[in-house]
């Protein structure tokens, strides 16, 4: 596959999805309801990000001391823009 098709798959497949949700953090449309599946998308990217890095049996999860966000507010809005924030970085700079 040449690069302008796999840069267009990756835009499509990683980075426009990260960009909406930091959009949709951004504007506060997430319920407490949507928490459970944040942390799933963000885990799911940790693991792609890794797995970019070929950190074979690195198996990037969040924790309790991680203080994963359990409800919506400033807090949640602060953690999910800054970790899903740092992951569009990264798969921007590669």
């Amino acid at each position: 596959m040449n690069n302008s098709k796999t840069d267009f798959i990756f835009d499509i497949f990683v980075i426009k999805p990260l960009e909406a949700i930091i959009a949709r953090v951004e504007a506060g449309d997430y319920r407490d309801c949507d928490i459970p599946g944040l942390n799933t998308k963000l885990q799911d990217f940790m693991q792609l990000a890794a797995d970019s890095l070929y950190l074979n049996g690195l198996n990037p999860r969040l924790t309790e001391s991680d203080k994963i966000p359990h409800v919506t507010g400033a807090y949640s809005k602060e953690y999910y823009l800054k970790h899903f924030g740092v992951l569009l970085s990264y798969f921007q700079s590669i």
